[in-house]
């Protein structure tokens, strides 16, 4: 039982055992004419039967009758009492179905029958009598009686508190009494239930119980022009039914307000129905004949009707005043009562099987159609109870509108039954995904091709937390087969900041979720947004170009690189060729995305200046590399650096104009030493370097430019021409000099070219990157 059956049925119980009229202060009560106000069916089986299912001659003794009508049913009774008293009763009733959930919880439609009776009672030539000398004279004659107006409710609720069937019915009603010139009105509210139980103990098919309280709550009636008041009595009534050998016999027993009666109902043929009762003053016989498809003349549908008669025998005094009473009944269209589907309860649910299993309640014995999109399914038949079963219905991939039909050769087709939708889903949802950057803020846009009950994501380490867009839930029934989108923003985190440095690896966008069949996604990964595979950030590199290769994420839809836009292949990889400095290269990117501001990233590259002749075993290696990048050292003529030759004094001739800037050199005009000629391939710096005061000739006219030099020597020159500070160095063995390799570990240790050095291999200084 669902959770709104369950308040809906302690409400009612609670309504039921602890109510009280309203009116217990007033001290006379009136007649509760009510009790012979229902059709002669009612009449021949106690005539306060409150366990008759489905009848609405009934509905003013149980409004819990109504539950059971399924199209609009009509009849009309009159019963007259010993000649005297006439009772007219007319009732109708329509049923039509209302949606119900609880807590958000699965829709389901309920069908709910109205009634509406109108009951009357009159007495006409009443004498009115006085008492003059002792005898009673006739003076005048007047009329009196009871009118009312009852509006009901009832339905059904199935397999709850271990009963096949329960049903809940409820009446509001309105009465006026008029005794002479005197009249008064006033309401009462009854309310009532039928619980069900299928047996099949041998010829035992069925228990029935009902019990219907009378006038629960009422207002006190008060006579015009007279202090006189009333109540409307409460009332209960008990009654228990027992159906025997197929429903061809059933028997009753109930109370009144005369105390217990026994009744009987027999399905003679087909269309008669013999009935009968003994109460504790008087005897009932009656009987009901059918008359099936019955052309109405103003409809295109057949009616079924049905003509009830009683014959009351009353006991001693009145034995020789017998009551009689007759309804006219139309039942409904002359067709099968339509089936009902009780599982699934809900009308619309969502599952991930290519099957369902359904059941529900029908026409005893019938034939039914289970139709899935208004085509026919498959066939089966109900039981003797009406309930049926299919274990396993296949389902089509996506929407199923489940219906039944109650087929009978000799009557029309059912109406159909409630429709149950069901969305068979077998698949994992799919996901277009776009991400839109806008300053240091992305919003993450994620597009599914249906209904998701959850989506989560994270980018990194970081949880993405979405929200839906457009969300169903104010829309009921859900359409699980829509698009749905979700959004979430996120702040981005350093690495992926606009103007930040390229990770190492690209980052990548995680995503899943779950349709709202529970069917999950596989998880997704999306680039964000490029991946240099080489070089990475902090790259060293020796050479003059470098190749850029890497792929994007199919999010961009354009990539420049150092100012140059990137062609990108159909797998969205590419690859370029850039030139680089000696020293510190930073290279820009520039990503646009397909929508969005743009991204800008950089790549930091120290390129650094070798020579052929450089290998890992050579001393100094690191030194020379790092000071020929700074344009300290140089290569001979030849392109090699010859770390284990003697440094000469033209060598360091070279170098101290180097160091100095000078960069106007020029070949002499003539030979500038006897061992200097002209053409001397380090004749322009010599030039420079005699003319600047930096380098001076021997006494005997020569500059021998292949003279080694030790340490102390180098130190001296560089000192002297301002290129470095004085520094003291261990005292050299004679002929010790210094060599290529040397020189460049002494000079990277000087504090000035230390600092340089320092600066050149430091990747958080020296890179002109914007901040913003």
């Amino acid at each position: 039982m669902n959770n709104y059956q369950t308040i809906f049925m302690s409400l009612f119980l609670i309504a039921l055992f602890s109510a009280s009229p309203l009116s217990a202060s007033v001290s006379r009560t009136i007649a509760h004419t009510q009790e012979k106000m229902s059709g002669s069916r009612s009449h021949s089986l106690g005539n306060t039967n409150p366990v008759l299912i489905g009848d609405i001659n009934a509905s003013l003794i149980n409004p819990a009758s109504l539950n059971s009508v399924d199209t609009m049913p009509f009849s009309f009774s009159q019963l007259t009492i010993m000649g005297e008293f006439d009772y007219n009763v007319l009732s109708l009733s329509y049923p039509f179905d209302i949606p119900l959930s609880f807590l958000n919880a699965r829709l389901k439609k309920q069908r709910i029958s109205l009634g509406l009776n109108y009951g009357s009672v009159a007495l006409n030539q009443i004498p009115q009598t006085i008492l003059l000398n002792n005898e009673i004279w006739q003076v005048d004659s007047f009329k009196g009686g009871f009118q009312l107006v009852d509006f009901t409710s009832g339905t059904s609720f199935y397999d709850v508190f271990g009963l096949n069937a329960i049903s809940l019915g409820t009446g509001l009603k309105f009465i006026s009494s008029q005794i002479s010139s005197f009249k008064a009105a006033g309401y009462g509210l009854d309310i009532g239930v039928i619980g069900s139980r299928f047996i099949d103990y041998h010829q035992l098919n069925s228990l029935h119980a009902g019990l219907a309280f009378h006038n629960i709550l009422s207002s006190p009636i008060r006579y015009n022009s007279s202090n006189n008041k009333g109540i409307l009595p409460t009332k209960a009534y008990l009654g228990l039914r027992a159906d025997l050998y197929s429903d061809m016999l059933s028997l009753f027993l109930n109370n009144d307000q005369n105390g217990i009666n026994l009744g009987a109902e027999y399905q003679l043929q087909e269309n008669i129905v013999l009935r009968g009762s003994r109460a504790s003053s008087s005897y009932n016989a009656g009987v009901g004949i059918i008359f099936d498809r019955i052309s109405s003349g103003f409809s295109a549908n057949d009616y079924t009707m049905r003509l009830d008669y009683n014959y009351q025998y009353n006991a001693y005094p009145f034995h020789k005043e017998p009551s009689h009473s007759f309804t006219f009944s139309i039942l409904g269209n002359a067709r099968p009562k339509p089936p009902l589907i009780l599982s699934p309860y809900a009308e619309q649910l969502i599952i991930n099987e290519p099957t369902i299993m359904l059941s529900g309640v029908g026409p005893k014995n019938t034939a039914l159609q289970v139709y899935n999109n208004d085509t026919l399914a498959r066939s089966t038949l109900t039981s003797k109870f009406g309930t049926w079963k299919i274990p396993r219905l296949d389902l089509n991939q996506g929407r199923n509108d489940l219906h039944i039909i109650a087929f009978d050769v000799t009557k029309e087709l059912s109406n159909k039954s409630n429709v149950v939708t069901v969305f068979s889903d077998l698949i994992s949802p799919t996901f277009n995904v776009n991400i839109k950057p806008k300053n240091n803020t992305y919003i993450v846009s994620v597009t599914a091709n249906e209904q998701l009950d959850w989506l989560t994501g994270k980018i990194d380490n970081m949880a993405l937390t979405f929200t839906q867009t457009n969300p169903q839930s104010q829309f009921k029934p859900v359409n699980p087969l829509l698009p749905s989108h979700w959004v979430s923003e996120f702040t981005a985190p350093d690495h992926l900041k606009n103007h930040a440095y390229l990770p190492k690896e690209m980052s990548m966008l995680y995503f899943q979720g779950s349709d709202l069949a529970s069917n999950q996604s596989q998880l997704l990964q999306f680039p964000f947004f490029l991946q240099m595979d080489y070089p990475k950030d902090k790259h060293v590199h020796y050479k003059k170009t470098i190749r850029c290769i890497g792929s994007i994420s199919p999010l961009i839809s354009q990539l420049s690189i150092n100012d140059h836009r990137i062609y990108i292949d159909q797998d969205l990889n590419f690859s370029i060729s850039l030139e680089l400095e000696a020293g510190k290269n930073l290279i820009p990117i520039q990503l646009t995305p397909t929508e969005g501001d743009d991204i800008y990233s950089y790549i930091r590259i120290l390129r650094l200046k070798t020579f052929p002749d450089l290998t890992r075993r050579t001393k100094g290696k690191r030194e020379i590399e790092f000071l020929a990048t700074l344009g300290v050292l140089d290569s001979d003529f030849d392109n090699l650096f010859h770390p284990k030759k003697v440094v000469t004094r033209d060598y360091i001739t070279k170098l101290m104009v180097l160091l100095m800037g000078e960069t106007e050199l020029k070949n002499p005009e003539y030979d500038l030493f006897f061992d200097v000629p002209k053409d001397h391939p380090y004749a322009p710096y010599i030039l420079v370097a005699i003319d600047q005061g930096l380098m001076f000739a021997f006494p005997d006219g020569t500059f021998k430019p292949d003279q080694g030099l030790t340490l102390t020597e180098v130190v001296m020159m560089l000192v002297n021409a301002g290129i470095i500070d004085d520094v003291e160095v261990e005292e050299e063995a004679e002929g010790e000099y210094l060599t290529r390799a040397g020189l460049a570990e002494f000079l990277a240790y000087t504090p000035s070219y230390e600092l340089k050095i320092e600066r050149l291999i430091n990747w958080e200084a020296g890179y002109d990157r914007p901040t913003q």
